[in-house]
């Protein structure tokens, strides 16, 4: 746990006391054998609540400032709201951790790096995402008709890269897709029928990389 965490929840204890103590005060206000006795404890308990909000509002603030890894905009220095966020932004930034991680997305396809997952964050939260955007690559080239390098890449890459990469959708929910790689890795076929099929795919496989992405913000902090 960061430190930050630690003191998200050090000021969430103290906002649920203040808030605990201002009710108390009310409660034993109501009561009050005087006018004054009742006022104090009025006064108290608003003071109480004003500091409850204030805690409530530090916690706020704090979590727009802490940097998320694909929310975060370096312009303004805040976070931008999670309905903002495109698949443009997060294939940008997983491209970045590929540079930052392998140096090149090619050693991804040269070397069984898939396989270790302690290479892609804490429990390998990036590694779906890399290898959706291994797949994506292909998609993108063939649908904007480009000469199919990345494609020549899968298709140099030997079969424990491809069957970590089948894996690791696999285990997305696309057994379907991780099948149809497979098939084709294994059995063979027209490879410019298996491009037309991941071209056509394009726009799925960018979906499912921001909703990957969405389901697990909490975890990019």
């Amino acid at each position: 746990m960061n430190r930050s965490a630690k003191q998200n929840i050090f000021f969430a204890v103290a906002a649920f006391v203040a808030l605990l103590l201002a009710a108390l005060g009310i409660w034993a206000a109501a009561g009050g054998d005087s006018a004054a006795q009742r006022g104090l404890l009025y006064a108290c308990s608003a003071l109480l609540l004003v500091l409850a909000g204030l805690y409530v509002y530090i916690i706020i603030l704090s979590r727009d400032r802490e940097p998320n890894y694909f929310l975060y905009d370096r312009i303004t220095r805040r976070n931008i709201p999670l309905t903002e966020l495109t698949w443009s932004m997060i294939n940008e930034r997983v491209g970045r951790f590929v540079f930052e991680q392998f140096g090149s997305e090619y050693h991804l396809w040269s070397a069984n790096l898939l396989a270790d997952e302690h290479k892609f964050g804490p429990g390998g939260i990036m590694r779906p995402l890399v290898a959706y955007k291994m797949l994506c690559d292909i998609a993108l080239d063939e649908s904007e008709g480009g000469v199919g390098n990345y494609f020549k890449l899968f298709e140099s890459a030997d079969q424990t890269t491809v069957t970590a990469l089948c894996r690791i959708i696999d285990l997305t929910g696309e057994g379907e897709m991780a099948r149809a790689i497979m098939n084709y890795k294994t059995k063979g076929g027209l490879p410019a029928n298996f491009r037309r099929y991941l071209g056509a795919n394009s726009k799925y496989l960018q979906g499912r990389m921001l909703a990957y992405v969405k389901h697990y913000i909490e975890r990019f902090y």
